[in-house]
């Protein structure tokens, strides 16, 4: 390899790197737009693994900041890619959990986020989400057990609390309404899943081959825990 023909490798590296660490500056500072411009801009100059990233991360990235945009189809097509380039990142399926929520699309959602549990069974906000998609769409006693998963990791979960306080007050009346609303949508809950069975069909979504070298992690930005936990 030439010396010329590696320095304008070295020099394309590290003007995707300078992409991507100024799309994590606009998401820190809240500018959402400027952020999402400029992951589009990544993937597009540099492709969705450019720089040594690793590609789930920045779809799920873009994903994210489309959520916060509330262009909420668009950030789900992206997280539905981050799935697909990696079925065992638990955080993909919890942000896709929270877009299909939004779209109206209770039964995946309760899918995913139940997937993300499986998969990230010790992260407390994963099982706080669920335990409110849970409650929301009337299985209150599943969403129970979910939230007191949750506080049995962080005992301190402000949300989480939230909800269970949300529950008490509903009590059997609200759980009465919401059970027969869901019977009379058809719609019932499909119980808890196995997190090896969720590995499981993860890797035969996923083509076996060689294992390539680890890429790069691009961690995706965030403000602060309670507004990730918030706004999706």
């Amino acid at each position: 390899m030439s010396a010329s023909h590696q320095t304008d490798k070295e020099a394309f590296a590290e003007g995707a790197r300078r992409l991507w660490e100024d799309s994590q500056e606009a998401f820190r500072e809240r500018d959402y737009e400027k952020a999402a411009q400029l992951v589009q801009a990544f993937v597009a100059e540099h492709g969705e693994g450019g720089g040594g990233l690793d590609p789930a991360q920045v779809r799920l990235q873009l994903g994210i900041t489309l959520l916060r945009l509330k262009r909420t189809q668009e950030g789900v097509a992206e997280l539905r890619r981050s799935v697909s380039l990696d079925p065992y990142l638990g955080r993909s399926r919890y942000k896709l959990g929270i877009g299909l929520a939004r779209l109206g699309l209770e039964q995946e959602a309760l899918d995913c986020l139940r997937q993300a549990v499986a998969l990230d069974p010790d992260v407390a906000d994963h099982q706080w989400r669920l335990a409110e998609e849970l409650r929301r769409q009337g299985f209150m006693l599943d969403a129970y057990d979910a939230v007191y998963s949750c506080l049995e990791l962080e005992p301190e979960h402000a949300e989480a609390q939230a909800t269970l306080k949300a529950l008490k007050k509903e009590g059997w009346h609200g759980w009465a309404f919401r059970k027969a609303k869901t019977f009379l949508s058809g719609r019932l809950w499909r119980g808890p899943v196995n997190a090896k069975s969720v590995k499981a069909k993860a890797a035969k979504a996923k083509p076996a081959k060689a294992k390539p070298a680890k890429a790069a992690k691009a961690t995706p930005a965030s403000t602060t825990e309670a507004e990730d936990r918030v706004s999706g």
